[in-house]
């Protein structure tokens, strides 16, 4: 996190490299998501792990949006945050 604050005070919160610490940030979200789901967080309740859904989506759009603005809509990095928000949506489905 001290990072995250560095990165986006330093760097300004369109900087390719605020990017990544947006997208890890996603990624530990959905760890716990998974954890909740492996019951090795029984105390976690059903809205602790959509709290965290809700958390990884917001990451992950915020990684989208600065990768969409900076790279365009038809990079790599672009097409795999519209995945991994696919994902999160539906995560309860699949």
């Amino acid at each position: 996190l001290v990072l995250y604050f560095a990165n986006k005070a330093y760097r300004g919160t369109n900087h390719i490299e605020v990017c990544d610490v947006y997208s890890n940030l996603g990624d530990v979200c959905m760890k716990l998501v998974a954890e909740y789901d492996h019951g090795k967080s029984k105390n976690r309740k059903q809205n602790d792990k959509q709290s965290k859904l809700d958390e990884a989506k917001k990451y992950y759009t915020e990684a989208q949006r600065i990768v969409q603005a900076t790279f365009g809509t038809e990079h790599t990095k672009s097409k795999q945050f519209l995945s991994l928000l696919f994902i999160v949506d539906n995560y309860n489905s699949l």
